[in-house]
């Protein structure tokens, strides 16, 4: 009916956290090179249940430290998350008071969609974090699909998501990177003879139980 003096709808979009997930199931933190999901919480997200106005894939999601912004480069420990480099030209203040113009690096163009979309929720799968020798904490931001090229479209979601330490790291003798055929001058040898790699596997304390005489190691290319 007629309601004079009111006007329906919803305030926009809004983003009030995330939650990480394996197989579904929601985790206080997520494994350490372990396949997880990451889902955007909010109210009024672009979706609707009619697919030819349906625009929730071109929401975005990236994964930066926690102390960078949100169009910093994505960190190498991360997969899932594919973001092109660009440079913009953005206002900012310059050293004498007055407004101009600044060309900066940003990681804006990110292709990753989301695997599963709704009006309160939307979420990102095939994502992982591989192992660091220390606890990393990283930011979550959001782009709504809207001007996603645009830095002053991304966001920062509440909340920070914390990725253990590895147990067991690695160093090389000698160490990385090295190359393929590598040589060295044996003492005492005549010539150049072929250098051996040597990798060290440490535990560290109190992180597991096993022995290590019963430990196995293989090289994966990366």
């Amino acid at each position: 009916g007629d309601w004079p003096g009111w006007t329906s709808g919803d305030a926009g979009t809004r983003v009030t956290g995330f939650q990480a997930e394996v197989n579904g199931v929601k985790v206080p933190q997520v494994p350490v090179n372990g396949d997880f999901s990451l889902t955007i919480l909010g109210a009024a997200l672009p979706w609707d249940a009619n697919p030819g106005y349906d625009n929730s894939r071109r929401q975005r999601m990236k994964l930066v430290y926690s102390t960078d912004s949100c169009v910093a480069e994505i960190p190498e420990h991360v997969r899932g998350i594919g973001c092109a480099r660009s440079t913009r030209n953005v206002r900012a203040l310059t050293k004498t008071g007055t407004y101009g113009t600044q060309s900066i690096v940003v990681q804006t163009l990110c292709s990753t969609v989301p695997t599963k979309t709704g009006y309160n929720n939307a979420t990102f799968g095939g994502l992982r974090i591989g192992s660091a020798k220390m606890e990393r904490t990283y930011k979550v931001c959001y782009c709504a699909g809207v001007d996603c090229h645009e830095p002053s479209s991304w966001k920062t979601v509440p909340g920070t998501l914390r990725v253990a330490r590895s147990s067991f790291t690695w160093t090389s003798s000698p160490p990385s990177p090295f190359l393929r055929k590598f040589t060295h001058v044996h003492p005492g040898a005549a010539g150049v003879l072929p250098e051996q790699l040597q990798i060290e596997v440490v535990r560290g304390p109190f992180e597991s139980f096993s022995d290590p005489t019963t430990w196995e190691m293989k090289v994966v290319r990366h």
